[in-house]
């Protein structure tokens, strides 16, 4: 029998065909999504900052009683005797804030109002540390810091991360509302709802640790 030549070589003489296939979309790899979400933490803490020199500023043009009246309500002694009332004050302020940060998670415009819910706050407590500074100095200022601001700074970084999760929500809400029903069922509400529930477990321990420090500083500085 004669035998072919294709049966005698030991390789094949086609040539390889180029993949015509078209690239896939590249898809943001964890390193990216770490990224964005450090980027974002930075805004909302500039914004912060922001509120806060701005409230250092109005506090130097404020009313002299409006100033007075805010820095006798800060120095008061007699609010911090008792550990129970410090803790109740500073975890139902910690609860209001998260609420508010819970409910801009579930509005399509939370992208936007986030930064002016920490714009606000941020100016809330520049007012406060510029009317204490202008009664009581700079010893006053120092226990402002200790006894008010401390708190206020565990919660600070609490609210950061839980709006981060907030953001996500809402950012799919409003992708839902612009491409019909079919994002409804990949809407994070359960995961946000469960972080809520850490942040206010965070928020209470942080309360505790709080309200022990600023009874321990206004029985010692006060």
């Amino acid at each position: 029998m004669r035998t072919t030549k294709a049966t005698i070589l030991p390789f094949s003489w086609r040539f390889p065909q180029k993949d015509r296939t078209p690239p896939r979309p590249a898809v943001p790899g964890e390193a990216e999504r770490e990224q964005r979400r450090i980027l974002w933490h930075f805004l909302l803490g500039a914004v912060f900052l922001a509120g806060y020199l701005g409230g250092l500023w109005a506090g130097r043009t404020q009313e002299p009683e409006f100033g007075r009246s805010l820095a006798l309500f800060y120095m008061d002694s007699s609010q911090y005797l008792a550990y129970g009332g410090v803790f109740s004050s500073l975890f139902s302020g910690s609860f209001l804030q998260l609420t508010t940060v819970l409910m801009m998670g579930f509005s399509a415009l939370g992208v936007g109002l986030l930064p002016v819910f920490f714009l606000a706050k941020g100016a809330f407590c520049g007012l406060g540390a510029a009317s204490v500074y202008l009664q009581g100095g700079a010893r006053g200022l120092v226990v402002h810091w200790l006894i008010n601001s401390l708190p206020d700074l565990f919660l600070l970084f609490v609210l950061l991360w839980f709006a981060l999760r907030a953001k996500t929500m809402a950012e799919d809400l409003g992708r839902c509302l612009q491409g019909g029903s079919r994002l409804r069922r990949t809407m994070p509400v359960g995961k946000l709802l469960l972080d809520y529930g850490l942040a206010l477990l965070l928020a209470a321990l942080l309360s505790a640790l709080g309200a022990a420090l600023a009874v321990i500083f206004a029985g010692v500085l006060l």
